[in-house]
């Protein structure tokens, strides 16, 4: 049985950090532009040390209508 309840703790901590992330986004309107993430996620499992990326501001309104033009 612990594998399960090990994958379902796993899952509850990632759905808590996401909350966490969007709240902390909700509070500061401070986010990261997914090519530069991508950039540096895939530059450091390369074994790179790439620059980290930068943060932007990106207003409610902007993050709203991005998601829905997808």
């Amino acid at each position: 049985m612990k594998p399960k309840s090990n994958g379902a703790r796993r899952r509850r901590e990632y759905l808590a950090a996401g909350a966490a992330a969007l709240k902390e986004y909700e509070r500061t309107g401070v986010a990261y532009s997914l090519k530069d993430v991508e950039r540096y996620i895939l530059g450091v499992a390369a074994g790179k040390k790439p620059a980290r990326p930068k943060p932007i501001r990106v207003s409610r309104e902007e993050l709203n209508g991005f998601s829905q033009a997808g």
